[in-house]
């Protein structure tokens, strides 16, 4: 039958299987710590290794220059796009 231990660290409850909880244990032991100094470095490094991974790298944008012929319509111009997408919606093109 497995079981599960409740340890209490600054006022949070973490649940803990009976492997987990041994193994932490005998950890703790071999290295002269206790079990709540085990479960904090595991802790900290899960949360460390978690920031690093949401860190990326900026992200770049391509810019297209064109082939220098004249642009057909000025896209700052929100009337004129909108005349644009309607001539080609009533031209059945989408």
């Amino acid at each position: 039958m497995r079981r599960a231990y409740d340890f209490v660290y600054m006022r949070t409850t973490i649940k803990l299987d009976d492997d987990i909880f041994r193994a932490y244990k005998q950890r703790a032991a071999a290295r002269g710590t206790t079990f709540a100094q085990e479960v904090e470095d595991a802790l900290r490094a899960d949360l460390h290794a978690r920031r690093e991974s949401t860190v990326s790298e900026p992200f770049e944008t391509l810019v297209f220059h064109g082939d220098g012929s004249q642009a057909l319509i000025d896209v700052n111009d929100n009337r004129a796009l909108q005349e644009l997408m309607d001539e080609e919606d009533a031209g059945g093109r989408r």
